[in-house]
């Protein structure tokens, strides 16, 4: 398990809030609240994304390790990459793109 520290790398991440949702709990009169984010790691260390937003008090849904289990709300990690963009072996510019399932 990695953690956010002052003693740690240097890792940056930077996001937006696209959207907000209200799920409303069974048997409970309240609800979650859930944000879909547009999330970019600036520095690439390890579960970067889930340390950072774990951190800062919201946890990935799904994310057992940093958070906790959401079956109710998805049944696995809710992290998708929406975009990924590297250099082919020839060195041209490469962009791959995903929509969310």
């Amino acid at each position: 398990r990695v953690e956010v520290s002052l003693l740690g790398q240097k890792a940056c991440t930077r996001y937006e809030v696209v959207a907000v949702y209200a799920k409303r709990v069974e048997d409970a009169s309240s609800s979650v609240v859930m944000s879909l984010l547009r999330v970019r790691p600036l520095t690439g260390r390890k579960h970067q994304i889930r340390v950072h937003m774990a951190s800062i008090g919201a946890p990935l849904v799904g994310d057992k390790v940093y958070g906790r289990a959401d079956a109710d709300v998805c049944p696995r990690l809710f992290l998708h990459c929406r975009k990924l963009q590297l250099r082919s072996l020839d060195g041209e510019p490469l962009c791959i793109r995903s929509r969310l399932p």
